[in-house]
């Protein structure tokens, strides 16, 4: 049975950031300027709800999940985008579904 090494790299900000320095630091070195100028460009990147609601839905859409539950997502998702837009929407479906605290 495989189990999991290190972070999960799947759709957050943060597992991004991460594959990508870890990347920098084997080709450019552990002190390039590459891995700071690539960190605060990802830091800077903004997400509008609108946006954040997209990439729900087609997450939904691939796991075929109900539309009650799209629609209360995308609820959620608008009370607050911003924390929203650095959470994996694999944790919102577990938010979702009592199994996450939010």
């Amino acid at each position: 049975m495989a189990s999991e090494v290190g972070p999960s790299y799947n759709d957050s900000r943060t597992g991004l950031r991460l594959l990508v320095s870890r990347f920098l630091i084997q080709v450019e070195g552990p002190d390039s300027c590459a891995i700071q100028n690539f960190t605060a460009r990802v830091e800077s990147m903004e997400m509008t709800a609108e946006e954040i609601k997209q990439f729900w839905r087609g997450f939904c859409q691939r796991r075929k999940i109900s539309a009650d539950l799209v629609a209360k997502g995308e609820a959620v998702i608008e009370k607050d985008p911003d924390y929203w837009a650095d959470q994996t929407m694999g944790d919102l479906l577990e938010t979702l579904s009592g199994k996450k605290a939010s």
